[in-house]
């Protein structure tokens, strides 16, 4: 856990392509021996570290919604669990808006994370679907979409703003 922390970190700080064992090492306090004792690359190290992440988001939003059956609530948890600082800290977003954006890494990110987000994603819109019901002129699927392009443009500006992001007015918006 310490050394894919000390990743993140590194990540954040330098991007992938800057990233080093020995930066990932000055991090953790440990040596570049040590962070290669425990991965065999770089390569290792960063599907790791994305592995570790979208479990723990998705982690996050399985306990933000367990137990709860109103479709309201559900949805107001999934994006109060979104916004939780443990899971969309500034140097997390940039982890994951890097292998998003870097080509090489983009596979990786598919592979790890394609079947999730395609989960996440239909979870929303049962949601939607629930909480519309037959409403006429409003369609689920397009709330559904515009309610996860609100919370990417949320963590773009989690991105931008660092620690200073007013979470409380983004929950309310």
């Amino acid at each position: 856990m310490l050394l894919l922390d000390a990743t993140v970190r590194a990540i954040s700080v330098h991007g992938l392509s800057g990233l080093t064992l020995a930066r990932v090492g000055e991090l953790a306090g440990l040596t570049a021996g040590t962070v290669s004792f425990h991965f065999a690359s770089k390569e290792a190290l960063l599907l790791a570290t994305l592995r570790y992440l979208a479990e723990e988001f998705e982690g996050a939003l399985d306990r933000a919604t367990a137990g709860e059956t109103d479709p309201r609530r559900r949805l107001v948890a999934l994006v109060e669990a979104h916004l939780d600082p443990a899971i969309s800290h500034p140097c997390k977003v940039a982890v994951w808006y890097a292998f998003m954006a870097e080509a090489g890494a983009r596979k990786d990110y598919q592979k790890i994370c394609e079947d999730r987000d395609s989960a996440y994603y239909q979870l929303v819109l049962e949601l939607c679907r629930e909480i519309i019901g037959d409403r006429k002129g409003v369609d689920p699927e397009a709330v559904a979409y515009g309610l996860v392009g609100l919370i990417d443009q949320l963590w773009q500006e989690i991105l931008f703003e660092g620690d200073a992001y007013d979470r409380a007015a983004a929950l309310s918006r």
